[in-house]
């Protein structure tokens, strides 16, 4: 059994038990402990390499190399259940930043090799839009598990020399109990002029 800790503070530690069965395979197994912004070289050439992080925002905001990265919420599992994004490292220009919400997140490098840039700050990497044609999702914090812990509020900008932008959405799954909103608002110029769905 190997242990990594992956947060870490004077009373506790967070540990991760993961099923042999969905982790033999990986080659690379790094744990992150990331303080404001990381740069992680991910090596898959002798096969998968894996990284998994512990906080509750983390941003991606680029891939850069070969090979194509698996993001999982919670562990990495054979049968992909809780796969919630897959990346081309060398075509996800448009899909980039992303935000990953939840604890525990694992990103596989299934080949290739590739640097990964992360940061902890979700509103100055994650809000802003370089481009038009940037693409994304947004899923709760745990998303796919049996979980209180469904909020999310999320905030994403036009870019800073666009004076006006469109911003167009589907929802593809809404599992919503009674007494849970869904609330998606717009601000133009002002934070006064808003709608509300």
């Amino acid at each position: 059994m190997t242990v990594m800790y992956l947060k870490h503070n004077m009373y506790s530690a967070q540990t991760i038990f993961q099923d042999y069965t969905n982790t033999k395979n990986i080659v690379q197994f790094q744990g992150l402990m990331l303080n404001r912004f990381a740069v992680i070289k991910l090596n898959a050439i002798h096969g998968p390499a894996a990284l998994q992080t512990y906080y509750t925002d983390v941003v991606i905001t680029s891939i850069n190399g070969t090979g194509r990265l698996y993001a999982y919420l919670g562990g990495v599992t054979v049968n992909k259940t809780n796969l919630i994004a897959s990346y081309d490292a060398e075509n996800c220009g448009n899909y980039l930043p992303q935000a990953f919400f939840g604890l525990s997140k694992t990103y596989v490098l299934e080949n290739g090799v590739a640097m990964l840039n992360i940061s902890q700050n979700e509103y100055s990497d994650y809000a802003p839009t370089k481009n038009f044609g940037r693409k994304g999702f947004v899923a709760t914090n745990d998303y796919e598990l049996e979980s209180k812990n469904q909020y999310v509020n999320v905030r994403i900008n036009a870019p800073s020399n666009a004076s006006s932008g469109v911003f167009k959405y589907s929802i593809q799954f809404a599992d919503l109990v009674p007494g849970a909103k869904l609330k998606i608002s717009s601000y133009s110029n002002s934070p006064s002029s808003f709608s509300a769905l």
